[in-house]
């Protein structure tokens, strides 16, 4: 089950934002990661927190 804390958020087609709604709108900190589409089967991942996380993945999801 996702934790409802965290959105995966559609920003365009092959865009996506990870907010963490501990966070007010208006806060900077509230989005956790920018995602962006390379091709058909991976993704990359900007954290802009100081996250051991990879920064590639085969989907947003």
């Amino acid at each position: 089950m996702p934790d409802p804390r965290f959105e995966l958020r559609r920003v365009t087609e092959t865009e996506w934002l990870i907010v963490d709604h501990r966070y007010e709108p208006h806060d900077a900190r509230q989005t956790v990661a920018c995602i962006y589409q390379v091709d058909a089967v991976e993704v990359d991942v900007l954290w802009l927190r100081n996250l051991p996380l990879a920064s590639s993945y085969m989907s947003a999801e």
